[in-house]
Formats: C-alpha cells, structure tokens, sequence
C-alpha cells in the first residue's frame, strides 16, 4: 500500500474531511502528518462502519492529532505516535463507537 508524507507548515490541519466519515481513513504505518492545528480533522460525524486509523506519526503544533466535530459511531483507532500541541484524540460529541487510544 502506498504511504504519503503530509507537511503543512500553514495555518491548517493536515486533512480535513468537511462532512461526515463514511469510509475509512488511515495514516499507515509509514506515513506522518505533520501540521500547525489538528492533524485529521472531521468536522462531521464519524459514521457506524467509519474508521479513523493512526498507525504512524501525526505531530501538531497548537491542536488536537486526532479532532472529531460531531458523534463517534464509528472506530477510532491509535497504534502509533500522536504529539500534539492539545489533546491526542478530540470528540466533542458523544462516542458510541470504540476509542482506542
């Protein structure tokens, strides 16, 4: 599986997804998001079958590695290195999926 390096020495996070997650989205174990806010963002809701997967690096300067905006219904999973400037993993509303930090 291909990995990719995500640098962004801006103002924003290193992906966002504006709406809700419906599939899965993994830095693989190679892979390292580095950012000055969240590393993943979602500014929806993390959906029944949706996944959010940390198997590599996320590094953030001011924010949150992992921020969820809406509901955790979904998987939310940490197997690697998360330094943030905040919180590692963030959702700010109700989770009734599993978080593994």
């Amino acid at each position: 599986m291909p990995s990719a390096v995500v640098h962004d020495s801006t103002s924003d996070s290193g992906i966002d997804v504006y709406g809700d997650n419906v599939g899965t989205i993994h830095n693989t174990g190679t892979g390292s998001i580095t950012a000055q806010y969240d590393g993943i963002a979602v500014y929806g809701s993390n959906v029944a079958g949706g996944s959010i997967l940390n198997d590599g690096t996320i590094a953030t300067i001011y924010s949150d590695g992992i921020y969820l905006r809406g509901t955790n219904e979904g998987s939310i999973v940490n197997n690697g290195t998360i330094d943030s400037g905040s919180n590692g993993i963030r959702v700010r509303g109700r989770s009734y999926g599993g978080l593994v930090g």
